[in-house]
């Protein structure tokens, strides 16, 4: 099916990044033992920094916290929801806009499923322009699923979003696998 999933929680809001101190980062978001040592990561670029422990980084902006996940394993995606808990409890009083639990997956051309067939099908060009995305939402509970279709040149790149508005409560540790099993459930039978 879909190759090598990218996973991430962006929180949006205004965020102190002097908080976001190594010491604090593995001390009170992490809760690590004295041994356990996090990464400091410099992206010189965009002149960010963040952190990094095992599969987690943790990118503090003025704008956003991001969570970033490597891989596809239940346990790390897990442990980046309960660092999300642990800063919202620890920074309760910081004002949020948006949540986002993104999942962003690229196919080939070839590939086939009820996304990537309404994609296509609404693939339709006017004059010399080509469609190049297509957005489609789904309002439920207390979310909105937005899912961000791009043609790409050798296929598609598709961005699902689950997102919540304002002030998100805690949120059960496997939310995010929740919605990781939505996506499958999407493109199986173009329904969650």
């Amino acid at each position: 099916m879909q190759s090598n999933k990218i996973l991430s929680i962006i929180a949006i809001g205004h965020w102190n990044r002097r908080i976001f101190t190594p010491t604090w980062i593995k001390n009170v978001v992490l809760e690590l033992p004295e041994d356990k040592e996090v990464q400091g990561i410099l992206n010189m670029e965009d002149m960010d920094w963040g952190f990094k422990y095992e599969k987690i980084t943790v990118l503090p902006k003025n704008a956003s916290i991001e969570i970033k996940i490597e891989g596809e394993d239940e346990k790390d995606i897990i442990y980046g929801t309960k660092i999300l808990n642990k800063i919202l409890q620890n920074l309760s009083h910081t004002p949020i806009k948006a949540l986002g639990f993104n999942v962003i997956c690229n196919f080939n051309i070839s590939e086939t499923n009820p996304l990537l067939e309404a994609v296509k099908k609404s693939n339709v060009g006017f004059g010399n322009f080509k469609l190049h995305q297509t957005t489609h939402l789904l309002q439920a509970n207390n979310y909105t699923i937005r899912i961000l279709s791009s043609t790409e040149s050798l296929g598609f790149k598709v961005n699902f979003n689950f997102q919540y508005i304002g002030k998100p409560p805690l949120f059960d540790d496997d939310i995010f696998v929740t919605h990781i099993k939505q996506i499958d459930k999407i493109l199986e039978n173009g329904n969650i």
